[in-house]
């Protein structure tokens, strides 16, 4: 097993959201750096570090830490656990989660995280959308 050191893991978390923008102009505006630093943080000319990785998470409207997240390290599964209030909305999102293979549960969280709404209306638009296909429209 390769273990990636913290700005490489960076880099190429900061390279997979790279491909969700048609440009690179486009995710430098949003992040508020020029084209060119960015292309030296996406090909590893430049490492990403503690202060930048935090900077891209808000501009990006991640949670903090996110690109420090190494998907290829080995991951101990462990169940869906809920704590602390959860409204009933919430809670109906986990309870479909647990429903979910593994692969499938990836890929709902990935497409959460890149959704630019707010948790309220992700979990609303969710539910609507699952209520409507279970009734069959």
């Amino acid at each position: 097993m390769i273990v990636n050191t913290d700005a490489e893991v960076r880099r190429i978390n900061l390279n997979k959201i790279r491909i969700t923008f048609k440009t690179q102009q486009e995710l430098a505006d949003v992040i508020g750096t020029t084209v060119g630093y960015l292309n030296h943080l996406l090909v590893g000319y430049r490492s990403i570090g503690e202060k930048a990785a935090r900077k891209i998470e808000v501009s990006l409207g991640l949670d903090k830490y996110s690109l420090d997240i190494d998907a290829e390290a080995e991951v101990i599964e462990s169940p869906i656990i809920v704590v602390g209030n959860v409204a009933p909305d919430e809670l109906c999102v986990v309870n479909l989660l647990r429903d979910l293979t593994e692969a499938q549960r990836k890929l709902v969280i990935e497409y959460a995280k890149n959704i630019k709404t707010s948790n309220k209306q992700v979990i609303s638009q969710l539910k609507q959308r699952y209520t409507m296909e279970a009734a069959g429209n």
